[in-house]
């Protein structure tokens, strides 16, 4: 008889921080470019920021990920959640205790936490071009007339009640198999 595999996370450290809805959106867009998992982006910004400080200690990059997480996407957190996380949306890793602990220990040394390295080291990973850009492109968004909007989404045909139907039949096929 084979014995049990270890749990995962077994001698892990979860580091999170909670970021504002503008910097998790070029978080995301930065890791899904580079085709790198979360864990992986956090632990990119956090080496930066210690990079930056001229620091050693360093987080692990690599990830083997054995399922890819696509369903129950971060969300903003809810108004009765602790004010300075209201409307921020979190992320986070796993790593190696004493990677953790090293990194934490460098980090206080120059009066920062995991929180403050990842906000610091995000605008290294995705440039501050990339944050320019991105309100440049919101502002020109909103300024866009209602017609202009109209127009853009014309071509776009919802389906008729018939075709929804026969989608659900053939759905119901399918769940037969």
């Amino acid at each position: 008889m084979k014995p049990p595999a270890l749990p995962p996370r077994l001698n892990k450290k979860q580091v999170t921080a909670y970021l504002a809805p503008e910097d998790h959106a070029s978080f995301t867009e930065f890791i899904h470019r580079k085709g790198i998992t979360c864990q992986e982006g956090v632990a990119r910004a956090i080496n930066a920021a210690l990079e930056r400080h001229g620091r050693t200690e360093r987080l692990p990059e690599g990830h083997l990920r054995l399922v890819r997480r696509n369903a129950g996407l971060a969300r903003p957190r809810p108004a009765g959640a602790a004010r300075s996380r209201q409307g921020r949306i979190l992320v986070g890793g796993w790593y190696a205790v004493e990677c953790v602990d090293a990194v934490s220990a460098a980090l206080a040394s120059l009066g920062l936490g995991m929180q403050g390295a990842i906000s610091l080291g995000l605008p290294a990973l995705v440039g501050e071009d990339a944050k320019v850009r991105q309100k440049e492109n919101s502002a020109e968004d909103a300024q866009k007339p209602v017609a202009a909007l109209a127009d853009e989404l014309s071509g776009f045909a919802l389906p008729d009640a018939g075709d929804i139907e026969g989608m659900l039949h053939e759905m119901e096929g399918l769940q037969a198999l």
